[in-house]
């Protein structure tokens, strides 16, 4: 995704926090592998400053993650082109692939962002 897209979906992300009181997000940048994991409340609002990474793209680093710390998710929002490595098992919690291209996420329910 170019810088202006990933902006584009951190606004969106912020957008998306504003309309709830009490949330907790795992925000999680990868791309071949995970490259910084910051835990977002309506208390500690630090968002990045820039995106880290920037290689190929691998999605499973980031399900392997949540399958290792044994993160209690209730949804994952993943912003991406859709350019990368799927996992070959489906996790049981929702996904939701906001992607920038035509491309459909082989599980998950795919959503097609338009930039502004």
């Amino acid at each position: 995704m170019s810088i202006d897209e990933i902006r584009d979906g951190l606004s969106e992300l912020r957008g998306i926090c504003q309309q709830f009181s009490d949330w907790h997000i795992h925000f999680i940048q990868c791309d071949a592998d995970i490259q910084e994991v910051r835990e977002l409340t309506p208390y500690n609002f630090d968002w990045p400053e820039k995106a880290k990474g920037r290689g190929g793209t691998d999605f499973r680093p980031v399900f392997d993650y949540i399958n290792e710390h044994d993160l209690d998710i209730t949804c994952i929002v993943y912003f991406t082109d859709l350019w990368g490595n799927f996992p070959s098992i489906p996790p049981l919690y929702p996904v939701i692939w906001l992607t920038t291209t035509d491309k459909v996420a082989p599980f998950g329910t795919t959503i097609r962002y338009e930039e502004k």
